[in-house]
């Protein structure tokens, strides 16, 4: 089965890469150094609550951070910090912060991910990623030294169209010149992955690293790592 598909779509953040240290605990680092000393993981919480109200608000409103995309993070963490505390100036804790996530220092790759590229390139399978990101995610993938794996890297706050809309899918398979049942899409996300492959025709994979080893969904195919999408097996 695996043989009809020549195009892999992944996402980045959660499928490729993750931020190491923790979010919470680089935020925290930054922030010491701008006078506000807090508990990492009290950070990480709240993040995770504005994140999913600040993406849900956007899907809801159509609202993306095409040509503004340091604003809109600007007002992520702006609303993260509302109620931990105040900074004597919060412009130059954000630049700093902002700065930093574009570094290939707070990223590292999953163990398996340069393996499952190589085997993947060397079947002639092509390759895309498809993220819902900003335009820094271009030099990181540089900086990890992937980006030669990709033909295109489709990011939601230059195309103004994030996932699960079928929009960014649809132009990032034009671009490619690739039909849906040519193409699989794996990521972490029900949401944003899953269910926005499947609205454009396109066959998802969900990776989920904690999967129990009997989880079976319907509908879509589970995996626990990203080996797991060089087996045959995985797609009958």
């Amino acid at each position: 089965m695996f043989s009809a598909y020549h195009t892999v779509f992944f996402d980045a953040g959660g499928t490729l890469v993750y931020p190491h240290p923790s979010v919470g605990e680089v935020y925290a680092e930054i922030a010491l150094k701008h006078g506000l000393s807090l508990e990492p993981k009290k950070i990480e919480a709240t993040w995770k609550r504005v994140w999913a109200e600040k993406d849900a608000k956007n899907q809801r409103l159509g609202q993306r951070a095409a040509g503004s995309e340091k604003l809109w993070w600007k007002e992520i963490v702006r609303d993260v910090f509302a109620g931990l505390g105040t900074f004597e100036n919060f412009d130059a804790f954000f630049d700093e912060l902002f700065v930093s996530f574009g570094k290939e220092a707070r990223w590292k790759m999953f163990e398996e991910v340069p393996y499952v590229l190589g085997v993947l390139k060397s079947r002639g399978i092509q390759m895309a990623v498809v993220s819902n990101w900003d335009g820094r995610l271009f030099k990181l993938l540089e900086e990890l030294g992937i980006s030669h794996y990709f033909r295109g890297v489709f990011i939601s706050s230059i195309l103004g169209s994030a996932k699960p809309e079928k929009k960014i899918f649809d132009i990032a398979m034009e671009r490619m010149g690739v039909h849906p049942i040519q193409t699989i899409h794996v990521g972490d996300s029900l949401v944003d992955d899953v269910h926005g492959a499947k609205n454009a025709g396109i066959r998802p994979v969900h990776i989920d690293r904690e999967m129990p080893a009997a989880a079976k969904p319907k509908g879509f195919i589970r995996i626990a790592s990203l080996k797991d999408i060089l087996e045959v097996e995985t797609f009958l």
